[in-house]
């Protein structure tokens, strides 16, 4: 047997394996993986967070950005979230990993976010932000969740439920 069919033949299962995987899986036109959570599974995931000191919430923007030095369809959707205590205490952890899911009904957004602060002047709260998402329509109705992992790496799920896709133009 020749060294370029030996590869062949033992590429073969491997190829039918992965054909198999990716049929398994949706993919919208921006590659992102679509794999929505379950209607129960959303449901079950807090919107309030507690621990000993904190009671954390979620605030949650996404945008489309359309404005005139912007390619004529817009740019991709970007995702920004403030874990924030609602009483204003001083935040009793930190983030070390976060993953930003945007869920519309049929299809899902995934992306890590990029952590920011807690910062001096608001140790109550830290910013997360995605970019580079999907080009869903502004005025679109999303839930988001939020996965994280805190310094001792327990994770964590928290959402916000109906937020509507923004415009700047």
């Amino acid at each position: 047997m020749s060294r370029d069919s030996a590869i062949k033949s033992s590429l073969g299962p491997q190829l039918v394996f992965l054909i198999l995987v990716l049929a398994g899986c949706g993919e919208d036109y921006e590659g992102s993986v679509v794999r929505p959570f379950e209607a129960t599974e959303i449901a079950a995931i807090p919107d309030t967070l507690h621990s000993d000191a904190n009671h954390l919430i979620i605030e949650s923007s996404v945008n489309r950005d359309f404005q005139p030095i912007c390619p004529e369809d817009g740019r991709p959707m970007t995702g920004s979230i403030r874990l924030k205590d609602i009483n204003e205490v001083p935040l009793g952890l930190s983030v070390s990993e976060a993953t930003l899911y945007v869920i519309s009904s049929n299809k899902m957004w995934v992306r890590d976010l990029v952590v920011r602060g807690p910062y001096d002047t608001r140790p109550h709260q830290l910013e997360m932000y995605a970019s580079e998402g999907p080009k869903w329509e502004p005025g679109l109705v999303v839930d988001i969740v939020v996965l994280f992992r805190d310094e001792k790496g327990e994770q964590f799920r928290i959402k916000e439920e109906n937020v509507k896709i923004s415009e700047s133009s």
